[in-house]
């Protein structure tokens, strides 16, 4: 018996699934693409901060700091005003539940920064003992300028107050001085203070999960083509075994 050629509907159906195939594939491959940009971006965006760890401390006097100061290393004097602590709840490091010990230090210029002190275990992340800190003496608090993140107005405006995040912008307000819009995270203790807190460390330079999803996106699209054209091929080879049953694989 001679074969017979596959029919219209045959052929359309075949079509339909490798064209849907290979569009899958492509938004795939275009995926893939995308998170390696994202990857060098995150390459590149380390290296700079790496730079600008290894200038030299800038200090910290006016309000004419730039937004090019974050992950600058940075020294500024003043006097700490204790009676308007902020604690950051809600955080952890290295696995250990904690908060965040945020001291406003006083410039001579008048204005304020919002200084990570440092970090004291919590059981619940939320209760801690604050230490006694001396707030009648200028200190000098060397560590890096970090861009805060976002927080909003805290319910209980008494102090010291808990918020996820300090954030200048809303606790501005709150203080009777301005304040720069830095978060100075100290990168040595507080000296001469019993309990001192821990010093919170810098956030992690990773290269972030971008590559292993290129990796995934570009395998998605590999195994969408290779998976149909397998598909196709073994329809093929049963129609060659069954002419006119074609119709019936679909």
């Amino acid at each position: 018996m001679s074969r017979q050629p596959p029919s219209f509907r045959a052929v359309m159906k075949r079509g339909v699934l490798l064209a849907t195939a290979l569009s899958v594939s492509a938004i795939c491959v275009k995926l893939g693409f995308w998170q390696l940009d994202r990857h060098k971006g995150r390459r590149e965006r380390n290296a700079a901060i790496e730079q600008r760890l290894a200038l030299p401390p800038v200090v910290l006097q006016d309000s004419s700091m730039t937004d090019s100061l974050e992950y600058r290393r940075t020294v500024a004097v003043g006097l700490y005003d204790t009676d308007r602590e902020v604690i950051e709840v809600g955080r952890a490091v290295n696995g250990v539940p904690a908060v965040y010990l945020v001291l406003p230090l006083r410039l001579d210029d008048g204005r304020a920064v919002l200084v990570e002190a440092g970090w004291i275990p919590s059981p619940d992340a939320r209760i801690f003992r604050s230490p006694a800190v001396t707030a009648d003496d200028t200190v000098e608090v060397r560590g890096v300028l970090l861009a805060p993140r976002t927080g909003v107005i805290p319910e209980n405006v008494e102090w010291p107050i808990s918020v996820r995040f300090a954030d200048p912008t809303v606790l501005g307000p709150l203080y009777p001085y301005p304040l720069h819009a830095w978060i100075l995270r100290r990168t040595d203790r507080l000296p001469d203070v019993k309990s001192s807190p821990y010093v919170v460390p810098l956030p992690e330079l990773t290269q972030g999960p971008h590559l292993s999803y290129a990796v995934q996106w570009f395998a998605f699209a590999a195994i969408a083509v290779v998976g149909v054209i397998a598909l196709l091929m073994v329809e093929a080879k049963d129609a060659r075994r069954s002419p006119g049953d074609s119709d019936r694989a679909y």
